[in-house]
């Protein structure tokens, strides 16, 4: 009674009834219900009918078998496929459409309806904006740039020759058309200063007598208001203008900061007979700068100052920082403190002797574009080295941080092991023996720093070194064993077993986070002799700045 997954709807021609029969011709085009996006293969269709409300039965079932038909998508162009039908019935039969019945034409109707049309003034759509055929209109209403073919109508050679002519003309200095200066609303010589006062008052060239009345009336009213007028020229080493730079000790006539403009320059006001001073300091970007000169009442003075601009910074010691408005970018490293050797505790000579585990380098972090605002300050705090059996300090800047590396262990700490103090390069373990018989024991080396910092502006460097572990000596002879080396960089060496104070451990190096070193241990007719463990190195800050004018 229906079809099985239908897949589109056809139309007809309005149903003839005649002799028991109905006959109509069903008709399906690609074009129907919007346009046919996907072809399918017709192999069957059928032929709906209903009475009265009931539910829509099938009247008429018709297979094509082997001569399914593809129908094409619309994209492909309009496809038509017709189908004639007969149903014959009994009694008297009325047949209402639900949609419109197609339009019918025959080929030959189509024929004679077209011969009485004059073609001539019609283009096929084919050959609109094709080669051979003709151009179309934008919506602009001209032909568009695609379809015009390339134009290049100058003769060989005369647009160099025109051009050549005008260069020469443009660069000739010596008035070829002889125009005065009163034609162009020009000064002459005799309308401008001489040379002689363009010198003494220190004007440009091309200035005015008017321009020297405006600048001895400035003069006059600043010696009324016992001022001097100063304007400085900053620029970098190599002689680039410096924009944006803030003259913390300077104010312009309205009591705000002065800042250098684009060409460098800043202009201020100071009372006469006073000391000016010009400051720059605390910049991360720009070489602490200060210079000092006297001002008289009436006076224009222009100076230039050279500032040392740098894109990086290393601070060893907790300051603060800013940076001005030529840098764009600024990258940070931190390192922190290296941690303190352990200690050495008192052992009888019965127990075993244990060297104490080295200091811990600190540990390391960079980050790259660091979010700052210009002329703001931000403390760099650099860890300090860990002191005996302590961990080393925090490193810290505009929100990068690095921990300390942790102090060794004690060797009354443990009866068994004696580990070195964790960090970037782990400290060295310590070292043990009975002392049972005549011995030398070497200390253990020190790991080197993992993690790097910026060293340049280019480079980077590991930081944080572990120290080493001290030597063991029971003398059978009195020359020394030696301590175990520190990481690199900066891990303090462990002390070696001898009778002087080369026992003592090494200090981690200032700056580079290392770990201190153990002391070693001197054992002689019942007694031992230790040495003073080293403590950490202290940390570092430094960072990377991408200058705008440099």
């Amino acid at each position: 009674t229906a079809l099985l997954d239908p897949v589109a709807k056809a139309t007809s021609t309005t149903p003839a009834v005649a002799g028991g029969q109905i006959s109509m011709l069903v008709e399906y085009r690609n074009d129907m219900g919007g346009g046919l996006e996907e072809g399918f293969t017709l192999s069957e269709f059928g032929v709906m009918a209903r009475a009265g409300d009931d539910a829509p039965t099938l009247l008429y079932y018709a297979a094509l078998g082997d001569r399914a038909q593809p129908v094409p998508p619309i994209a492909e162009g309009l496809d038509v496929h017709r189908f004639p039908v007969a149903i014959g019935v009994t009694g008297e039969v009325e047949v209402s459409l639900e949609y419109p019945a197609g339009v019918w034409v025959t080929h030959e109707e189509l024929e004679e309806a077209l011969a009485g049309i004059d073609l001539s003034g019609y283009i096929k759509a084919t050959e609109k904006g094709k080669p051979g055929g003709v151009a179309t209109l934008g919506p602009d209403g001209k032909v568009p740039a695609g379809q015009l073919p390339k134009m290049d109508y100058d003769p060989a050679g005369s647009a160099a020759a025109v051009q050549q002519a005008l260069t020469a003309h443009t660069g000739n200095k010596n008035n070829p058309h002889a125009v005065t200066a009163g034609q162009v609303g020009a000064f002459t010589k005799e309308e401008t200063a001489s040379d002689d006062v363009i010198s003494l008052y220190g004007l440009e060239s091309d200035d005015t007598p008017n321009d020297i009345f405006l600048l001895l009336y400035k003069k006059l009213k600043m010696i009324n208001e016992g001022l001097a007028e100063v304007t400085i020229i900053a620029k970098t080493q190599s002689g680039n203008p410096l924009k944006g730079i803030l003259l913390p000790d300077l104010k312009d006539s309205d009591g705000k900061d002065v800042y250098t403009d684009s060409s460098g320059k800043a202009t201020f006001f100071a009372k006469g007979g006073t000391t000016a001073k010009i400051t720059c300091s605390n910049y991360g970007d720009i070489e602490d700068f200060t210079e000092s000169f006297t001002v008289n009442s009436g006076e224009i003075i222009a100076k230039e100052i050279t500032l040392k601009v740098r894109n990086f910074f290393r601070v060893t010691s907790t300051q603060n920082v800013r940076f001005t408005k030529n840098t764009s970018r600024v990258d940070v490293s931190v390192g922190g403190g290296g941690g303190g050797a352990g200690r050495i505790g008192k052992q009888s000579s019965g127990d075993p002797y244990r060297s104490a585990g080295g200091g811990g380098g600190g540990y390391a972090k960079s980050q790259e574009n660091v979010e700052f605002v210009t002329d703001t300050t931000y403390t760099a705090t650099v860890g300090a080295g860990g002191n005996v059996d302590e961990k080393g300090g925090t490193s810290s800047f505009m929100g990068v941080s690095a921990q300390g590396g942790e102090p060794g262990q004690g060797s009354f700490d443990s009866s068994s092991n004696v580990e070195g103090g964790q960090g970037n390069g782990n400290g060295a373990d310590g070292v043990s023996t009975t002392f049972s018989m005549s011995v030398e024991v070497p200390g253990n080396a020190g790991k080197s720093g993992a993690n790097t910092i910026f060293n340049s502006f280019e480079s980077s460097t590991p930081h944080g070194g572990g120290g080493g572990s001290g030597s063991l000596k029971r003398p059978g002879r009195y020359d020394s064993i030696d301590g175990g080396r520190g990481g690199s960089p900066g891990g303090g060496d462990g002390g070696d077993a001898a009778q002087n104070n080369e026992r003592n451990g090494k200090n981690g190096t200032n700056g580079t986070g290392g770990g201190g070193g153990s002391a070693g241990i001197w054992y002689d007719e019942g007694s031992a002799s230790f040495g003073t463990p080293g403590v950490g190195g202290s940390g570092v800050v430094t960072m990377r700045m991408h200058l705008i004018s440099a």
